[in-house]
Order: C-alpha cells, then structure tokens, then sequence
C-alpha cells in the first residue's frame, strides 16, 4: 500500500490482507520467545514461520499505516491463524472497505473449495 498510494488504482482486491505489520511481528516475537533486545542485538532471527529482522522492524515502527482511499474489498478467512479479524474489520471500517469472511478459509487459500470461493469472490468483485 506504501508504493501504491499515488497511482491511480481504480479498485483494490485483497486476500487476507495484513493490516497491521507491527502487531504481526510483535506476535511472531511472543510465539518465539523473541524480545526486542534480542532482536536489536543479534539483528536477524529465524524461526519456524519466517526470519524476523531488526532493520525491518524499525522500518515497520517508523512508517505507520497510511491514508488509503482506493475503493477496496478484501476477502478475510475466518481460520486465519496470521492476521487477527479485529485488525481487518478495523483496517476495512477505516477505508470503507467491502469485507468478506469466509468462515473455514484460511490466511492461505489453498484448498479446492478456498480456491473455488476466492475465484468466485474475485468474478463478483472485478464485474462490480
């Protein structure tokens, strides 16, 4: 969203979106048993879900959601075990986005019947 605020975007189309990085790192920390000196001191850290990076996290601490006004929808699946719903629906209120959740997806579509649902969202959401 960074490096697209300024083009002219006619319609926005997001798959379980993360709204909020530096919730998400902090999580990822907690999940670990990272803290934050540990992660300035050693500046990079594997773990079983992805490195977490020091020079990253600053970047994300240091640049703050923006202002999107692009018309958005996104598509959130109610078993995401990555982004929290709380942060979607407010990241959705927030730009007045249209919101879809569906209940057994997951942070990744990756299932037939995912797929199939995240094809037919996308069919609805482009004729829109």
């Amino acid at each position: 969203m960074l490096a697209c605020k300024h083009e002219p975007i006619e319609k926005a189309l997001f798959l379980s979106p993360v709204v909020d990085m530096k919730r998400l790192i902090h999580n990822m920390m907690g999940w670990f048993g990272v803290s934050e000196a540990r992660l300035e001191k050693e500046k990079e850290i594997a773990t079983p879900v992805k490195t977490l990076y020091w020079d990253y996290y600053q970047y994300v601490l240091e640049h703050h959601p923006i202002a999107w006004d692009k018309p958005t929808a996104l598509l959130y699946g109610g078993n995401d075990n990555i982004c929290e719903l709380d942060d979607v629906k407010a990241f959705a209120g927030r730009v007045h986005a249209k919101m879809m959740i569906m209940e057994d997806g997951e942070h990744f579509f990756h299932t037939e019947k995912q797929l199939a649902f995240f094809r037919d969202w996308l069919r609805a959401n482009i004729a829109a």
